[in-house]
């Protein structure tokens, strides 16, 4: 396993959802609230850091925060040590439902192949039917308006690459911040997997990034096994990472 200093990655962490959402302070931890997606986790819930906190206030603050406003009150991991063994079982008692992320971190260690010879690949700027048709695979309507805004975001960058018959078929995105950069929303069109058509993606993905960021950390999330040994080839490695986790309040 690498023992690359996880702080830059857990700040990006934390700090994405800032990037499109309103953010509130509160003395036990952060509210996250984005009007224009209000079904997105990612972009509306809430961390708790203090451990030192009165648990049940502060999760009165937020389901009042949250349920208000016609949005699942839900609390993300905020890699504070101690959290599993001191908030968890509190937000069951709660009736919290706790799901654990089965995904895997890993980072950018070795040279990646060079892309196949002709491969092209195409950055968008907008969000278009054909992106929207790639977002939409493993999204849901909601991932929508969010790349919306992330296409035109200065630290994020969107990849994408044609099948020969035309169509944009492979898509991913890399999201730069805090020191580091990831990774995400890796998507192929369920008839044009298995093609290499996205290991042709990632690899000149990574290449181009490299030319403007050759120092910065370059992180990833796998979870199946396909998409695993597909990283390990672009040159990614296994990395020792807390886990992730999402609480979320069931409406009544």
């Amino acid at each position: 396993m690498n023992t690359f200093p996880l702080s830059a990655y857990i700040q990006h962490c934390l700090g994405t959802p800032s990037r499109h959402s309103s953010v509130t302070w509160r003395k036990w931890g952060l509210l996250f609230r984005n009007t224009f997606n209000p079904t997105c986790y990612d972009a509306n819930n809430a961390l708790i850091l203090d451990l030192s906190c009165d648990y049940s206030k502060a999760l009165a603050e937020i389901e009042l925060h949250y349920s208000r406003r016609g949005i699942t009150p839900i609390v993300y991991s905020g890699f504070v040590p101690g959290e599993e063994e001191f908030l968890l079982p509190f937000l069951l008692k709660r009736g919290y439902t706790v799901e654990h992320s089965s995904s895997s971190l890993f980072l950018y260690t070795k040279p990646c192949p060079a892309p196949p010879a002709g491969f092209a690949f195409e950055q968008p700027k907008e969000l278009n039917s054909e992106v929207a048709a790639l977002l939409l695979v493993d999204g849901g309507d909601w991932s929508l308006g969010m790349a919306e805004y992330l296409l035109c975001h200065p630290e994020c960058e969107y990849y994408a690459a044609r099948d020969a018959d035309g169509t944009l078929a492979s898509l991913l995105q890399i999201q730069r911040g805090y020191g580091c950069a990831a990774i995400q929303d890796v998507v192929t069109l369920p008839d044009y997997r298995r093609r290499g058509l996205c290991f042709g993606l990632l690899c000149s993905a990574i290449a181009d990034f490299r030319k403007s960021w050759p120092n910065t950390p370059l992180f990833l999330e796998a979870e199946t096994e396909n998409a695993i040994r597909l990283y390990e080839r672009a040159g990614f490695t296994p990395f020792d990472s807390p886990r992730r986790w999402k609480a979320l309040k069931p409406n009544p």
